[in-house]
């Protein structure tokens, strides 16, 4: 399976080394080819989309896309965005995703009372270790 990550940062930022960079590093992905933000414009090569707190309109239509083409879509969110655009994006991509990820059963309840789904799972985070 061929799956894109689109992650909030790169592998400096906390955020994305903990829900996405540690993740899709580990062995349960080694069979897998997993590619961090790639192009937009090679979506049709990938099974699985990984959108990691990306918010902009070109993230909400590549995941309407890829529904459209029976692609599978996994939102990640750990926490909720007090800007109206952002609110607006997080909801139309609770509806067009297929899981949406959270980081505690806290926050899946909440999600899930909030915008009425179902299919919000945990993803526990990892322990962040910097090695010095």
């Amino acid at each position: 399976m061929k799956l894109a990550a689109f992650t909030s940062g790169d592998i400096n930022m906390a955020s994305s080394r903990l829900r996405s960079y540690y993740l899709f590093r580990s062995n349960a992905w080694k069979d897998h080819e997993v590619v961090f933000n790639p192009s937009v414009f090679s979506i049709n090569s990938f099974h699985w989309l990984h959108i990691q707190k990306m918010y902009a309109p070109r993230y909400v239509l590549l995941a309407l896309y890829a529904r459209i083409m029976g692609k599978f879509v996994v939102f990640d969110l750990d926490d909720e965005s007090t800007k109206l655009t952002h609110r607006i994006a997080i909801y139309i991509m609770f509806k067009l995703s297929n899981i949406v990820a959270t980081d505690s059963e806290l926050k899946q309840q909440y999600f899930i009372k909030k915008y009425k789904q179902k299919n919000i799972t945990v993803i526990p985070e990892p322990m962040d270790v910097v090695e010095q």
